[in-house]
């Protein structure tokens, strides 16, 4: 799982917007999509704010996309 598709399922399970994400971190919703599309990667800043805005620690997207490289996908 790419860091994009981690932001995605945890958003998505909160029932988030992208624009509500995208205002509430300071960021675009354009950004947001780009992130979750895997055409950006996120600098640590970002991921921070979002996982804030999420409200899940960094490090729990990081584990999902650790996680996600050893499914049968």
């Amino acid at each position: 799982m790419e860091i994009g598709d981690a932001i995605r399922k945890i958003r998505n399970e909160k029932g988030l917007s992208q624009e509500k994400v995208a205002l509430d971190a300071g960021l675009s919703r354009r950004y947001i999509y780009m992130i979750e599309s895997g055409k950006n990667n996120p600098t640590f800043e970002t991921l921070q704010k979002l996982s804030k805005v999420l409200n899940v620690r960094t490090s729990e997207i990081v584990k999902l996309t650790e996680e996600g490289d050893h499914s049968n996908r």
